[in-house]
């Protein structure tokens, strides 16, 4: 598969899964909340998981099943497409003001 194919299929999933179940920003912030609650109260110290957290967490994921069968073109597009989340997320590459 050429790259440009597989970027191409990437955008087509993440419009499918924006519609299936919601915006990244909307999703990702409530996995945050949840895995914030589960280590604070698992490690007895406050946590914060962001959302920029949550699509590194998932990228991982995705990189341990690949470590499995490196073959399976799914885990490759939910890497990119979980990149893409992330940068979306957390404003990545947009301007900032400086104070």
């Amino acid at each position: 598969m050429k790259r440009a194919e597989f970027l191409d299929d990437v955008g087509k999933i993440l419009g499918n899964r924006e519609k299936q179940y919601g915006s990244p920003d909307a999703v990702f912030e409530a996995i945050a909340q949840m895995i914030s609650a589960y280590l604070t109260e698992r490690l007895g110290i406050p946590v914060t998981v962001t959302k920029s957290d949550v699509a590194v967490i998932q990228i991982i994921n995705k990189i341990a099943r690949i470590g499995v069968n490196v073959g399976h073109l799914d885990s490759w597009e939910d890497i990119v497409g979980y990149a893409a989340c992330g940068v979306e997320v957390g404003h990545i590459g947009e301007p900032t003001e400086r104070g």
